[in-house]
């Protein structure tokens, strides 16, 4: 009868030892509360654009090294005439690759010429003659070849009358280079307007050949 009992109580211990031990153990275990997580708010303003900053190191279309300047000086002295001419021409490559070149440009023209009676006697009768005026040009090149054209609008003076009268040059030439840029043009140009038959003066005379510069 004591062992029973003895025994039943020793149960009864283990019993509580356990369900203490497992109490023990569950209130350990916190269980995770929620946290409370405030919700981001988001503004409804919309946020300025960055200022877009221009950009200054862009190149601009104009080179400076693609200017051209270029034109002829020339003239003659002789028993009969004393004849002087300059003619500057300033223009832009638009094209300008190692095998073909195109560019426009501007010219203007001055030509003296004097009526003489032997060498450098200039003969009264005849007035100095002054020619003038301005010119547009294009010339395209191939290599060292090129092709060219010119309108040139000229004013002059002859047995005193002023006259003017309008020019156009074709022809070709060839360009011989000297140096890095710099160059002398060798051209042979045509004059195809018909002029006035009655003026007295002829400013070009078929062929015109033109020796000239180019840097």
């Amino acid at each position: 009868m004591k062992k029973s009992v003895v025994k039943s109580l020793m149960v009864c211990c283990l019993c509580l030892i356990f369900m203490g031990g497992f109490a023990q153990t569950d209130s350990l275990q916190t269980p995770t509360e929620p946290t409370n997580v405030q919700p981001t708010t988001v503004s409804s303003t919309p946020k300025p654009e960055k200022q877009k900053v221009k950009n200054t190191n862009k190149k601009s279309s104009f080179e400076a090294r693609r200017l051209f300047f270029g034109g002829g000086i020339g003239g003659h002295i002789s028993n009969s005439s004393l004849y002087f001419n300059i003619a500057p021409q300033l223009g832009y490559y638009v094209v300008n690759s190692k095998w073909f070149r195109f560019l426009p440009g501007v010219s203007f023209t001055y030509q003296y010429y004097q009526v003489t009676d032997g060498f450098l006697q200039i003969d009264r009768n005849y007035p100095a003659t002054n020619i003038y005026g301005p010119g547009v040009f294009t010339r395209f090149y191939v290599k060292n070849f090129f092709a060219h054209a010119e309108y040139q609008y000229l004013w002059y003076q002859w047995a005193s009358e002023n006259l003017h009268d309008d020019y156009l040059l074709l022809g070709v030439g060839m360009r011989f280079p000297v140096g890095r840029r710099s160059g002398l043009t060798v051209s042979v140009l045509l004059d195809v307007l018909s002029h006035n038959k009655d003026n007295t003066y002829k400013i070009y005379d078929n062929p015109i050949v033109n020796i000239g510069f180019s840097f």
